[in-house]
């Protein structure tokens, strides 16, 4: 199974009150994320951080237009 680094744009929510200037200078969390490529389509990637006994644990669901890059890892 191919390993794979995912660079990413997360979401963010919050709760409160804020001035409309807080809200619009907000930024959006660039991450990575390292796992097994369990699946890919049109609308999502699958990555699992473990894999025994052809079965997957730890998955992350990162939606393709939050995804910036996927690189192959050796």
């Amino acid at each position: 199974m191919k390993k794979v680094l995912i660079k990413w744009e997360d979401t963010a929510a919050t709760v409160g009150w804020y001035s409309r200037e807080a809200v619009i200078s907000r930024k959006c969390v660039f991450c990575e994320s390292v796992g097994y490529l369990v699946h890919k389509d049109r609308d999502k990637v699958i990555l699992s951080g473990m894999m025994a006994d052809g079965e997957f644990n730890s998955l992350q669901y990162i939606p393709r237009g939050c995804i910036k890059e996927i690189k192959d890892i050796d």
